[in-house]
C-alpha cells in the first residue's frame, strides 16, 4: 500500500477530470490502454494529477491498466468468497421493495468525488443509489425512475457524509445498503457483490458464477440497470481477451476505476 493520504473531495474531482481526458487518450476508441505513443505519454500535469489522486506516478496507472496486467487479474470463474465484509448488502424482490417504497423517505444530492460528480441517495436502511449522471440530467426524475413512490428529500450534506464512506471508508466497518430488481438481475448483482477489487472477471465468467450460464449478454443489460455503481463493481467485469468492454459511466471512468484499486490495492 502506498504512503498516501486522499485530497479532499474537490480536488479529488478535479485532478480526476484531468486523469479521465488522459485516460479517454489513452484507449482511444478501444478497449484496452496503448502501451507506446504520443497518447501513453504523461506530461507534468498528468504526473501531478495522478500522484495526488492515487499516490502514484501516471506511468504506473497506465501499466494498471495494460492489457496483461488485466488478464492477469482475471479471477476464476469457480472461486465464490460471497459478499464483501465490507458491505451490509439487502437484496428485496419486487414484493419486498413496494412495501418498503410506500413508507421511506429517500435523502439524495450530488457531490465532489473521486470519479467526478456523484449522485448518491440513501433512506433509514442503507445506500440505495450511486450513479454518475451526464451534466444536465434531472437528478430528482432519475431517482423517481429508480425508486418509485418512495418520498425524495434533496440533502447534499446528507450525501457527502455517504460519498466520504463509500469513496474513503475510516474503517472497516460494513456499509448499509440495499437494492431491489428481478430475480435475474439479483442474482447478477449478488454475484457482482462477491467480486473482490484488485480482481476482474469476463461477462461468461459472471454469467456463470450468478446461475444464468450462456446468458451473457443478459448478464450485461442486468448490469446496466445496476443502481449502486462501484460499491456492486460492474467496472470489474471485461470481456474474456481482457479488453475493458462498455460501463455506463463511460469507458474512462471504469478504466480510471480500475486503476485506483489495482494501484491501492
Amino acid at each position: 500500500m502506498p504512503s498516501w493520504r486522499a485530497p479532499d473531495p474537490g480536488r479529488l474531482a478535479a485532478d480526476y477530470r484531468v486523469l479521465e481526458a488522459g485516460i479517454e487518450r489513452l484507449i482511444g476508441g478501444g478497449g484496452a490502454p496503448r502501451s507506446s505513443g504520443a497518447a501513453a505519454a504523461g506530461t507534468p500535469e498528468l504526473e501531478t494529477c495522478s500522484r495526488r489522486w492515487a499516490g502514484r506516478s501516471w506511468s504506473e496507472l497506465r501499466e494498471s491498466l495494460s492489457l496483461g496486467e488485466i488478464v492477469r487479474r482475471m479471477r476464476p470463474a469457480d472461486t465464490d468468497s460471497g459478499v464483501s465484509r465490507r458491505l451490509s448488502l439487502e437484496f428485496l424482490d419486487a414484493d419486498r421493495f413496494a412495501e418498503r417504497a410506500a413508507r421511506i423517505t429517500v435523502h439524495y444530492g450530488k457531490v465532489s468525488g473521486p470519479f467526478g460528480e456523484t449522485l448518491i441517495a440513501a433512506s433509514g436502511e442503507g445506500l440505495c443509489h450511486l450513479s454518475f449522471p451526464a451534466p444536465g440530467t434531472d437528478e430528482r426524475e432519475l431517482l423517481r425512475g429508480r425508486l418509485p413512490h418512495a418520498r425524495l428529500c434533496r440533502d447534499p450534506a446528507r450525501a457527502r457524509r455517504w460519498a466520504d464512506r463509500v469513496f474513503l471508508p475510516p474503517d472497516d466497518t460494513p456499509l448499509p445498503a440495499w437494492l431491489h430488481g428481478t430475480p435475474f438481475q439479483l442474482d447478477v448483482w449478488r454475484a457482482l457483490a462477491a467480486l473482490p477489487a484488485g480482481r476482474v472477471e469476463s461477462y461468461r465468467q459472471l454469467a456463470v458464477r450468478s446461475g444464468h450460464p450462456g446468458a451473457a449478454r443478459a448478464v450485461g443489460t442486468a448490469m446496466a440497470r445496476n443502481p449502486l455503481a462501484w460499491v456492486v463493481p460492474c467496472h470489474r467485469v471485461v470481456r474474456q481477451d481482457g479488453q475493458l468492454g462498455h460501463y455506463q459511466g463511460g469507458t474512462a471512468r471504469k478504466a480510471a476505476m480500475l486503476a485506483w484499486e489495482f494501484m491501492q490495492g
